[in-house]
């Protein structure tokens, strides 16, 4: 991590803060990371493939995370359809894709009810869209 990045993760972290809860945190220098060069198709599969050396304790974390953000998701298109997609820096499809990868990975690395409440609620993103134009639900569109 950068020496500017340091800084910023110890006030983000209290002291308490596990050690497997800061390094399911991206860095700034971490292909993982918003703001690093990467595309995001790159950034999202270096994410997924991170997901299958992670620990028990960082699976869990990054599980709530993201039914988190596909539960926000699933809200905001119930409010604002389409346009929803405008927020990412990828298409409806990618999204739903990767969505639907963290979902699989997931359900294989970790199940339980957190995996299978992530699945019910990609599921659910991927019936409101399909309501809206059902070509997004196509078999091509599944992996990442």
């Amino acid at each position: 991590m950068c020496s500017r990045t340091q800084p910023k993760r110890r006030r983000a972290f209290p002291a308490r803060t596990p050690a497997w809860c800061i390094r399911a945190t991206p860095t700034r220098q971490s292909p993982l990371c918003r703001n690093a060069s990467p595309p995001w198709r790159e950034r999202k599969r270096a994410y997924l493939e991170h997901l299958e050396e992670a620990s028990a304790s960082a699976l869990k974390v990054s599980l709530s995370d993201k039914l988190h953000n596909a539960r926000t998701i699933v809200v905001d298109y119930r409010d604002v359809g389409e346009e929803l997609w405008e927020r990412f820096n990828a298409d409806r499809d990618q999204v739903l894709a990767y969505y639907r990868a963290l979902a699989a990975t997931f359900s294989r690395l970790t199940p339980g009810a957190l995996a299978t409440e992530l699945a019910v609620t990609v599921g659910e993103l991927d019936a409101l869209v399909a309501v809206v134009s059902p070509t997004s639900i196509r078999p091509k569109n599944q992996g990442m």
